[in-house]
């Protein structure tokens, strides 16, 4: 039964790698819409909602493997040697899941820099064409205010 329960967090940490590489794959996608000259907000979005659901599937592993893992944890330190194979493949799964997790993080801290360089960019341009859309809103203002006269020919022959 043990060896059973082995496997099946054996998988888990497969699904947990993919859904890894999944992720790493959402985050290059994000950061080559993040070095586009357009924005795009709706893309971006859309990246932001995969990959929260993809986080929520690892969560559900997560939290799966540890409920097995509490359930076989006295079973096999007390015969580490019956499954000292099965052992080491999920050592040698974690360590690899490590691995990507902290390629993730620093992947996540590089699109956050280039999200907030591009937000700050969008908000220049706002404020660029409030400021033109203010001036010329003035001048018309402005130019509205003065009293010029129109030039009126006047028949004073009647």
């Amino acid at each position: 039964m043990t060896r059973k329960y082995l496997d099946v967090l054996k998988d888990s940490l497969e699904k947990k790698e993919e859904i890894l590489r999944m992720l790493s794959y959402k985050n290059a996608e994000q950061m080559s819409l993040l070095k586009e000259e357009e924005f795009l907000p709706e893309k971006i979005e859309k990246t932001v909602e995969e990959k929260s659901a993809l986080i929520e599937k690892l969560l559900k592993l997560d939290e799966g493997f540890q409920t097995l893992y509490d359930k076989v944890k006295e079973e096999i330190n007390g015969k580490k040697e019956i499954y000292k194979d099965q052992i080491r493949q999920l050592q040698d799964l974690i360590v690899k899941i490590t691995d990507m997790s902290v390629a993730l993080q620093a992947e996540e801290a590089r699109n956050k820099r280039l999200f907030d360089a591009k937000i700050k960019k969008e908000r220049q341009v706002v404020r660029l064409g409030r400021n033109q859309s203010n001036v010329s809103k003035n001048y018309y203002k402005n130019m509205n205010r003065t009293n010029i006269m129109e030039p009126r020919f006047l028949d004073s022959k009647k």
